[in-house]
């Protein structure tokens, strides 16, 4: 199939709060797919996507309100659902029925009174069954090139044994977790193997609108110690960091062009928690970091033109829900204890 032949459509591409799908809209077109339909909940929000997706990437999309009537108005080969997480099910139902590709934001499947394991294990194994790509809007493992390159040789010549990571999602309390976690256990996976299983979880609610937690990784080739500190940060742009082996690089936005950078840095990822990103200039250590958000467009892209479906990276997707549900148990049993 050529790349430009890939018609598309988006479930949620007005940005309310934090939505991802208007920009993950036109990375898609860029990447050289045709954005063709966007669904939305009501009249209003549909006209302010269409304006948004026109005015900022050129994009002229029709507007629906059901999905499957998408689908089949646009004879769309894929779909990108980038719809609030409790919505997935039904979008995900509909997107298979159909014979749809699937890139879906994160995390894939995640309800607090369910088995959320089985449930992404069926997700998974119906998708590959029907032969059709099934990706999760994981982008900080597109990232570690950028890391690589601030700490040369660090990965090579040791095996990662420390990972520490910040994030700093809108949500607070408990909801942070179904919200940040599984970018973490997305870069765990990519530093270890997806088999690992995961020991001695500890929540700590260090003050209001931050959780620490700390497990390890304990995987065939050893164990792999993760620490991750989550604080309520409303404002953009949000301060994010992540440490591997003790080396630690800050994401850095130049605004208002978005320009990313990584940049390496002296303090562990948690002692820049509560901290908006600094306001001094960009040093000279700062690497230039492509979007990861659109690197994860083109790798959809790719696999579904190729037809790259590997059981490798389904195991990862049904591993990432597994630990957000191990560690959102671990949290619950902290925060609301019976």
């Amino acid at each position: 199939m050529n790349i430009r032949s890939l018609r598309i459509g988006v479930v949620g591409a007005r940005r309310h709060v934090q939505g991802i799908g208007q920009y993950l809209a036109g990375h898609l077109a860029a990447c050289g797919a045709e954005v063709r339909g966007i669904v939305g909940t009501s009249p209003a929000t549909i006209e302010t996507a269409q304006r948004t997706l026109k005015s900022q990437y050129g994009l002229q999309v029709r507007g629906y309100h059901d999905l499957a009537q998408m689908i089949e108005a646009e004879r769309l080969e894929a779909v990108a659902i980038c719809s609030p997480y409790r919505f997935h099910p039904t979008h995900l139902q509909t997107a298979l029925a159909l014979r749809q590709h699937v890139l879906c934001e994160k995390p894939l499947v995640f309800q607090s009174d369910r088995d959320n394991v089985a449930d992404a294990r069926q997700w998974v194994a119906d998708f590959q069954r029907a032969g059709r790509v099934l990706m999760v809007n994981l982008q900080w493992p597109y990232t570690l090139p950028a890391f690589d390159r601030c700490y040369p040789n660090l990965r090579r010549e040791r095996l990662v044994q420390r990972l520490e990571m910040l994030l700093a999602p809108v949500q607070d309390g408990i909801r942070m977790i179904p919200d940040a976690v599984p970018h973490v256990a997305s870069l765990m996976l990519a530093l270890a193997p997806e088999e690992g299983q995961v020991k001695n979880i500890q929540c700590t609610p260090a003050k209001p609108g931050r959780l620490d937690f700390t497990w390890q990784y304990a995987h065939a080739q050893g164990v792999l110690d993760v620490r991750i500190c989550l604080v309520q940060v409303p404002q953009q742009p949000r301060p994010a960091a992540y440490a591997i082996n003790d080396c630690t690089a800050m994401r850095r936005i130049d605004l208002p062009t978005y320009q990313m950078y990584l940049q390496p840095v002296g303090p562990r990822p948690s002692d820049l928690a509560g901290q908006p990103e600094p306001n001094d200039p960009i040093g000279p250590q700062a690497l230039p970091l492509e979007d990861p958000l659109r690197l994860l467009a083109a790798d959809f892209i790719s696999r579904v033109r190729t037809g790259r479906n590997s059981t490798q990276e389904n195991a990862r997707l049904v591993q990432n829900v597994r630990i957000v549900q191990a560690i959102y148990q671990a949290a619950e049993r902290v925060l609301s204890p019976r």
